[in-house]
């Protein structure tokens, strides 16, 4: 494709293994949630704006032609940054008794969605 990203010479970086790695991640979170109303309503929201970006990609892969490439991705990014907001934030904490009985997810779920938005944004 003539849009694909060129080599930078920096480590390889395969967007897709990342975002099934980070699909991974966003399912267990999901599953860590209690099983309360809010838990539900929030895993749900989690697992549709998190297992998201690895089809968007896919569909991109195939666009037929740059803008086209652009736009999905650019659907990915959004998914990317919903997921970042309902599971990394404060509320993902809360949920439950409102007394953080959920724990905020690990720093490095956290780290991968911002390195998967910074090189969304580069």
């Amino acid at each position: 494709m003539p849009w694909e990203l060129h080599d930078t010479g920096a480590d390889k970086y395969d967007l897709e293994e990342r975002l099934l790695e980070f699909e991974s991640l966003v399912i267990d979170l999901s599953e860590s949630l209690p099983r309360t109303r809010a838990g539900y309503h929030v895993a749900g929201q989690i697992l549709r704006a998190g297992t998201s970006p690895c089809p968007h990609h896919g569909e991109a892969e195939d666009a037929a032609s740059r803008e086209d490439f652009i736009h999905k991705m650019k659907v990915c990014l959004k998914e990317l940054r919903e997921t970042r907001r309902w599971g990394t934030g404060d509320r993902s904490e809360r949920v439950g008794t409102g007394t953080g009985a959920v724990p905020r997810p690990e720093r490095s779920r956290r780290v991968d969605a911002d390195i998967l938005l910074q090189r969304a944004n580069s």
